[in-house]
């Protein structure tokens, strides 16, 4: 695998998954188990330069938060661990966070 400049980075330990996020504007997974990492979420796929990365292990969702490409603003958005499913959870933030963490237990 070419070398990426990491822009996030999360794990999910009861899977052994290893979720992180590149400069470029992919999202690629990796398994701790297996020699396997995938691509989950493309650069097409995606609308914003993802910031943050974070597990929600008990609901097995991906959170992901970054800046909208077309502007200046910021979102939060989620999807399963294999990347379907996403959707934008806050539209719109007008400052970039300074960190973020999925709460599994209250939302």
């Amino acid at each position: 695998m070419l070398m990426k400049r990491v822009s996030g980075i999360s794990a999910h330990f009861k899977r052994k998954l290893v979720f992180v996020a590149t400069a470029e504007g992919e999202v690629i997974r990796t398994s701790l188990e297996k020699n396997q990492t995938t691509v989950i979420l493309g650069k097409e796929r995606l609308d914003i330069w993802v910031s943050f990365l974070s597990v929600d292990w008990l609901h097995d969702q991906l959170y992901l938060v970054g800046k909208k490409k077309r502007s200046n603003t910021w979102t939060i958005k989620r999807c399963e661990l294999n990347g379907e499913r996403l959707t934008t959870v806050l539209p719109s933030l007008s400052a970039p966070p300074i960190d973020f963490m999925a709460d599994p237990y209250t939302g």
